[in-house]
């Protein structure tokens, strides 16, 4: 009796510690499966911050003209991070596939399964217990044949408890082994990510330490010399442009100025002109005058053509004043002109 409440009680301390086993092994699984995605989901992210490292480096070379040799490094290191990010997509999708994929993910229903197991085997063995507690009560009665009961129930009984500890040994030898193939394949995994970089920046360091710093000085020397030279050039260039402007402006202002004073003497000229012609009409209409006069002291002179000699001396003397009047105003107009 006592053996046999002693090998109860053993079997439940062997259940209970086999099921928190499991429950903490499933605990640890879904921490480790948490932890790596998490880890893969920000290295995915710094795939972004890369290429925009990759893209500076880039553009910073193709702008740099004046230095061919760190141009031409920074080039190639550009496409040394970009083939380096590429290799850690690799890593990330292998890690995903490998490990989080085909181990962890499984451990749900792994460890859900074997809990069932043990659950079974457990209410398996609490009922050959009973029956077992059953068969001691009505032992005196039944003699020999309850002996006989006894001894099938023990046989069950340690059947049962032997199929728990098989159950919780394969358990605990797939976990072990599970957890052996996780590490290794992390490790593994990270080994050839790192393999694959430390080559990829061992070419990158062979290309950065041919910079020739020298070279590029003095490059640099003549880009400034005949950045110079260039601006001295312009600057000529401007000076003389103007001074062309200038003297252009010179000649437009001269012949502004000519052309004023020409406006001048034409507009002098005109006046004199004008005036020249308002004495000739003046001198015309005199003429006018005196023509009339003369016709009509001729007619005069004809009704009175029986008076004496004296007066028709006077009448010449009269007629050739009246023609030196008309010499004078001639003469005044030839003065004038």
């Amino acid at each position: 009796m006592n053996s046999n409440y002693n090998l109860n009680e053993l079997s439940e301390i062997q259940t209970k510690t086999i099921i928190d086993r499991v429950n903490e092994t499933e605990k640890f699984m879904s921490l480790l499966l948490e932890s790596i995605a998490s880890l893969n989901r920000k290295n995915s992210r710094s795939r972004d911050r890369v290429d925009e490292l990759s893209k500076v480096i880039k553009t910073l070379a193709d702008s740099d003209n004046q230095n061919e040799s760190i141009s031409a490094a920074m080039d190639e290191f550009s496409k040394a991070i970009v083939h380096l990010a590429d290799i850690e997509d690799m890593k990330i999708l292998r890690i995903e596939n490998k490990i989080i994929g085909e181990l962890i993910q499984q451990y749900e229903f792994f460890c859900r399964n074997t809990r069932e197991d043990v659950k079974n085997l457990v209410a398996a063995r609490d009922r050959e217990i009973n029956k077992r507690r059953n068969i001691e009560v009505n032992r005196r009665s039944r003699g020999a044949y309850a002996e006989n009961e006894i001894m099938i129930s023990n046989i069950q009984l340690s059947k049962v408890l032997k199929e728990i500890f098989f159950v919780a040994e394969n358990f605990e030898k797939q976990k072990l082994n599970d957890m052996k193939e996780i590490l290794t394949n992390f490790i593994l995994i990270y080994l050839k990510y790192f393999a694959s970089g430390l080559e990829i920046f061992s070419a990158a360091y062979e290309i950065i330490s041919s910079i020739d710093e020298k070279a590029d000085l003095e490059q640099f020397k003549k880009h400034l010399e005949s950045e110079n030279n260039t601006s001295n050039k312009f600057k000529f260039m401007k000076a003389f442009s103007m001074f062309s402007h200038s003297t252009s402006n010179l000649d437009r202002i001269g012949k502004s100025v000519s052309s004023k004073s020409s406006m001048g003497k034409k507009s002098q000229s005109t006046t004199s002109l004008n005036s020249i012609d308002s004495n000739e009409s003046e001198v015309v209409k005199a003429e006018k005058e005196s023509i009339e006069a003369d016709t009509k002291t001729s007619t005069d002179d004809d009704t009175d053509i029986d008076e004496d000699d004296s007066t028709m001396v006077t009448d010449g003397t009269i007629t050739e004043e009246t023609n030196q009047q008309k010499q004078t105003p001639k003469s005044n107009v030839k003065n004038t002109k």
